[in-house]
């Protein structure tokens, strides 16, 4: 599902998108082993192109470590995500922002390297009192067309060492020559006592649902991925492909992207970001 398909995606996000102080890109407050659960992580250096879809968008995954912060997410092509990998974006300005409760969002505007105009809309969740660690989603759309969803968190340093449970909210998209958008809510529940993790995703909204029997956590890079996993209409769900991470110092906190994958007509798209 090309993102480009989704031009009023926007309109959709801005309605829930709200912008903070100062320039971290993914804050509100802008402050910055051995097998299995309970091991230390590290965060693999540089930008990987981890997956080109067969609609010639790329999965993409890298660790910027001046925010701190590791990203996941699709993007149409490269721009975006150099820009984000080489810290290249300037000029970063607040528009709007609100707090309710843990969730925060944010509106911005910036200019990219290249004097282009820049959008980023972001959804979160503080994992920390203080708002210093957080995941949060990104939609960022620079002028001249290049687009991207992404998912952003504080770097794990060590994962649980127990069976865990994260819950909190997604946000579906769905393109089929408009654009419809819903919210709801999902659990991941992991065993991070196994070798290597591994666990079960359920999400929903009011008419749409993904989710994945085969999630697969590498303890080492706190990332997780689905050896299947579906999305769309309840009932009439699609195949789809999940990148997701966990965020927070202690692994408090999960956030993930999942796309449709094929060139249909219709497409879905969709993010969840939760904590235990």
């Amino acid at each position: 599902m090309k993102i480009c398909k989704i031009a009023v995606l926007q309109c959709f996000l801005l309605v829930v998108g709200c912008g903070g102080s100062g320039s971290d890109l993914n804050t509100l407050s802008n402050a910055q082993p051995q097998n299995g659960g309970g091991s230390e992580v590290s965060p693999p250096g540089g930008f990987r192109l981890v997956e080109t879809l067969v609609d010639g968008q790329s999965a993409v995954r890298f660790f910027v470590p001046s925010e701190p912060a590791v990203y996941t997410g699709i993007v149409e092509d490269q721009t975006i995500a150099s820009e984000l990998y080489n810290g290249s974006l300037h000029d970063i300005k607040d528009t709007k922002s609100s707090k309710v409760g843990d969730r925060f969002f944010v509106e911005r505007e910036a200019l990219s390297s290249q004097g282009k105009d820049v959008l980023i809309n972001i959804s979160g969740l503080d994992l920390s009192a203080d708002g210093s660690e957080y995941a949060s989603r990104l939609y960022i759309e620079i002028e001249g067309g290049h687009k991207g969803y992404l998912i952003s968190g504080t770097p794990v340093e060590v994962l649980p060492k127990a069976q865990v449970t994260y819950s909190g909210f997604i946000e579906i998209i769905v393109v089929d020559g408009a654009t419809t958008r819903q919210e709801g809510n999902f659990e991941l529940d992991i065993d991070f006592n196994k070798s290597v993790p591994s666990g079960v995703l359920s999400a929903s909204t009011q008419d749409y649902a993904f989710a994945a029997s085969d999630i697969q956590v590498d303890p080492k890079t706190a990332e997780f991925t689905a050896g299947s996993a579906v999305i769309g209409p309840k009932g009439h769900e699609v195949a789809g492909a999940i990148y997701g991470t966990f965020a927070g110092t202690e692994g408090q906190g999960a956030a993930g992207v999942i796309a449709s994958t094929g060139n249909a007509a219709v497409g879905y798209l969709g993010t969840f970001i939760g904590k235990r």
